[in-house]
């Protein structure tokens, strides 16, 4: 499940379906994502065939990578 978002552009479109402040051409990979996160009950649940999950290592660990879209905003 989705507890809190870090990224303004993901909240506004998990919540009301606009893509502002994510890249359009993603929306819908992005919705499927947000889709499964909020059925996830645990990190398990998102290793699913074509997700590429994993966890990151070295800094990162305990951080866990879905596809190659990253839409962190660490600044």
């Amino acid at each position: 499940m989705i507890k809190t978002f870090a990224h303004k552009g993901l909240e506004r479109f998990f919540l009301t379906g606009s893509k502002r402040g994510i890249t359009a051409q993603h929306a819908a990979r992005i919705g499927r994502l947000l889709d499964r996160l909020e059925a996830s009950m645990e990190a398990a649940d998102m290793n699913l065939p074509g997700y590429r999950f994993h966890e990151l290592t070295g800094k990162r660990k305990g951080t866990y990578s879905v596809y190659d879209v990253n839409l962190e905003d660490y600044h």
